[in-house]
């Protein structure tokens, strides 16, 4: 996992059976397959959003799913996170969110990855860079 947040980790130890990668050019697309997805089997998270704000995340968030806060110290055995077009690697490598969010995203994201026992579902929206990292580390 810490391959995701730092471009420059090794991803050598990674146990890569239990990911999968789904990509979507567009918000619409990526709703409509999350749309799809059994509840009972897999656990969407999404980033809890501000109360006061309109973040980019709220498009295509369903507000019956848990928030990232309201899953602090529960586990799922399979979990779907998204990644946006607003992630990315900055000149460290470091995984960051450019998009403005009352809680820091890639902690939220951090947060939702570790809840996963099982299978972890990554559903990319609109994000080359952060897809050609996943597969690179897939393929490690």
């Amino acid at each position: 996992m810490k391959a995701l947040f730092y471009r420059k980790s090794d991803t050598k130890q990674l146990s890569k059976d239990n990911i999968q990668l789904n990509y979507f050019n567009n918000i619409e697309d990526a709703k409509d397959y999350l749309g799809t997805l059994d509840n009972q089997e897999w656990e969407i998270l999404r980033f809890t959003p501000s109360q006061y704000d309109n973040e980019h995340h709220k498009k295509y968030s369903d507000f019956s799913h848990k928030t990232s806060h309201g899953i602090i110290g529960q586990e799922f055995d399979n979990v779907v996170i998204t990644l946006d077009n607003f992630f990315y690697y900055d000149e460290n490598g470091e995984l960051k969110y450019r998009g403005s969010t009352y809680y820091d995203a890639a902690k939220m994201l951090f947060q939702n990855i570790t809840r996963t026992r099982k299978k972890l579902n990554i559903v990319i929206i609109n994000n080359s860079e952060i897809l050609d990292r996943c597969v690179s580390v897939l393929k490690g």
